[in-house]
């Protein structure tokens, strides 16, 4: 008799809804600390341009910003809270 662990092939994210996290919007800025309010799970390596010339891509998770902002980002932005 085996045991069915629950296991499956794709991997376990390392965030979580309800998460306390860090994000820094770009190099350079003060990380801003928030939690994670959404998990879109995995997303298309797809971008698009916008009509400016910088293209953009979707973002794994939405942040709910201590300040009251929404913010997008993907597993790399993230940092636990010091």
């Amino acid at each position: 008799m085996t045991t069915d662990t629950g296991s499956t092939d794709e991997p376990t994210p390392p965030w979580s809804i309800g998460d306390r996290v860090g994000i820094a919007s770009s190099a350079g800025q003060r990380v801003r600390y928030g939690t994670i309010a959404d998990d879109f799970g995995e997303l298309p390596d797809a971008s698009t341009d916008l009509g400016d010339g910088r293209p953009i891509r979707p973002k794994r998770f939405a942040i709910l910003l201590d300040d009251g902002w929404l913010a997008f980002a993907d597993d790399a932005d993230l940092t636990a809270p010091a």
